[in-house]
């Protein structure tokens, strides 16, 4: 079900994506989708804590909202500032890698992410981070690295 609602939440802001590019400055889109996305992978953690599943649900949705778009508009604006990056000739050869990099890269963290999980909700005991938070926290952190980096984006690519 939640890959469901995720499908149409993008679909249903990636025809916002034009309109937010068009309004906003693009490594400031980037910036704000960057720092969405921490703040929801972070809150994702504290779902243990909700008492019923209902309330899950409801928390849930507006976070899966906000999540996949920033998400989204990550790849979108990645992909544009690659675009922009590669001399006319070969945009297609730098989209293509680019494109490659991101597939790696989307089947190697669940190899890497699992039993980073696993351990931390395995082991009784963990304190605050190392507990089933930890993943969450890597996670953030992550998105946060790639909002900083995107301030050093050269004008050229921007």
């Amino acid at each position: 079900m939640a890959g469901m609602m995720n499908a149409v939440v993008a679909l249903v802001c990636n025809g916002f994506f034009e309109r937010m590019c068009n309004r906003f400055k693009l490594v400031n889109l980037w910036i704000i989708s960057c720092i969405g996305l921490a703040i929801s992978m972070f809150l994702l953690a504290f779902f243990s804590y909700l008492p019923s599943p209902t309330a899950c649900l409801i928390a849930f949705l507006p976070l899966c909202l906000v999540r996949t778009s920033s998400s989204s508009w990550t790849f979108g604006l990645s992909m544009m500032f690659n675009a922009n990056a590669a001399p006319k000739k070969h945009i297609g050869t730098v989209t293509s890698i680019a494109q490659s990099g991101t597939s790696l890269a989307r089947s190697i963290t669940p190899v890497i992410a699992a039993p980073i999980f696993a351990w931390s909700v395995s082991s009784h005991g963990n304190i605050f981070p190392f507990n089933h938070f930890l993943i969450f926290l890597l996670c953030a952190g992550g998105a946060l690295t790639t909002a900083y980096m995107g301030r050093l984006l050269p004008n050229s690519v921007i």
